[in-house]
């Protein structure tokens, strides 16, 4: 593991005499010289030997997502990188982590060598993690450095959290420090705060929502009824069979048709299996089936932690789609967790759609983040990106707005 020495410090006291009042001069004097410092982490072993480590400062951060941890990580990467140069900055603090970045290097559009987040079409995975204790000014300047010093012009995250602090701070110390930055938003995700009171919930839906769930309801009833079973407490050796079962419905569905199912491939089937038994074994695997005369009708595959739930997978039985079962299971399950843990927020993962837009009072923005680590060829790709974007946007704009008075009639033809 590589070590990278601080050289800048002047945000350390700016940010100790803001987040740590009882932090003494001496005190801080003395940590930025012997202690803190960045360091590189450069195989997936080194992660492995850090796992603890790396899951103690996702506790301390303000990341919910799970798969943020080392195990999650960890899967994604033998799975969808192992051949993929791997770079993980962590800031440490007396050899314990307070910040920590995963990156891949990859080649963006197929030509430009850059550094990526990991996580793609099938699941999340990793996060910028930095501890709510820390001096996060002096941690995000470290990670600055490490971004400049990277072997890729370019850095590109998909799928930051607008309402993510740690990106905002992150962004704003690298334009601090005269590197090139661009946000790009890409798309809105619903959220969910579930109340004490699942009737106030429910009052606030649209007349069209409840009358819909009150039909499929009384369908479901008159044919015999549905069961919601919430699997919480799963063991790693338990999960395979759930998960496979719950599958098979998507890929009974469309999905299947199209190809583009989970079990339409082995070696995403045999991702899903891994990763839910690294989750299990956490404590943050959350499988969900609503049941018909003892037979599953949907399913899905959901995460929880720190007061959160995140829905990753989504599927039912298209046989029963009078009965609109994934909108029951969801109904039952957001009433079961109001009165479990009310206050938890659930989180939809995907861009906002008519599915999940029924269903909810809040939403993030979800953007792409472009960071120039060598400022001539990444400003450079920053800027052209902008520009083609901003060209786009008007060729689009002038498209809808149809011909302009005046503009000339076509010539007849000869």
């Amino acid at each position: 593991m590589a070590e990278m020495p601080a050289s800048r410090w002047s945000a350390w006291f700016s940010g100790c005499a803001g987040l740590n009042k009882g932090c003494s001069a001496r005190t801080v004097r003395r940590r930025r010289v012997l202690v803190v410092q960045l360091r590189v982490i450069d195989t997936h072993d080194q992660l492995q030997s850090r796992a603890d480590d790396w899951n103690d400062l996702w506790r301390r951060s303000e990341t919910a997502l799970p798969t943020g941890q080392a195990e999650p990580l960890l899967v994604w990467l033998r799975h969808f990188a192992a051949e993929l140069p791997f770079r993980a900055l962590v800031v440490e603090d007396h050899e314990r982590l307070v910040a920590a970045l995963p990156l891949i290097g990859r080649r963006g559009a197929g030509v430009l060598p850059i550094a990526a987040s990991a996580g793609n079409q099938w699941s999340s995975a990793g996060e910028l993690l930095l501890d709510r204790e820390a001096d996060v000014d002096g941690a995000a300047d470290l990670l600055c450095e490490g971004l400049r010093a990277l072997p890729w012009p370019l850095a590109w995250f998909r799928g930051a959290r607008g309402s993510s602090r740690a990106w905002h701070l992150l962004v704003e110390r690298f334009g601090q420090a005269g590197m090139p930055a661009r946000r790009q938003a890409m798309f809105q995700v619903g959220q969910v705060c579930l109340p004490d009171d699942f009737a106030d919930m429910e009052r606030a839906w649209s007349g069209n929502h409840r009358r819909h769930l009150r039909k499929a309801a009384r369908r479901v009833e008159a044919a015999g009824g549905c069961d919601l079973q919430i699997y919480r407490d799963l063991s790693p050796a338990e999960v395979e069979p759930l998960v496979r079962t719950g599958f098979e419905m998507e890929h009974r569905g469309w999905k299947g048709v199209a190809g583009g199912s989970v079990l339409a491939s082995d070696a995403i089937l045999k991702f899903f299996f891994e990763q839910a038994r690294a989750l299990a074994a956490a404590g943050n695997l959350r499988l969900l089936f609503l049941s018909h005369r003892g037979q599953p009708i949907a399913f899905e595959y959901g995460l929880a932690a720190k007061g959160h739930y995140f829905s990753l997978k989504v599927a039912y039985d298209e046989a029963f789609a009078r009965f609109s079962p994934g909108q029951l299971l969801r109904y039952r399950f957001f009433e079961d967790q109001s009165r479990r843990a009310p206050g938890t927020i659930v989180d939809f993962m995907g861009p906002l759609s008519d599915a999940t837009g029924k269903w909810v009072n809040h939403v993030d923005d979800v953007d792409a983040l472009m960071l120039g680590t060598w400022p001539r060829i990444g400003g450079a790709v920053i800027a052209a990106m902008g520009v083609a974007r901003r060209a786009r946007n008007q060729w689009r704009a002038v498209r809808a707005e149809g011909p302009s008075v005046g503009t000339a009639a076509p010539l007849p033809a000869h």
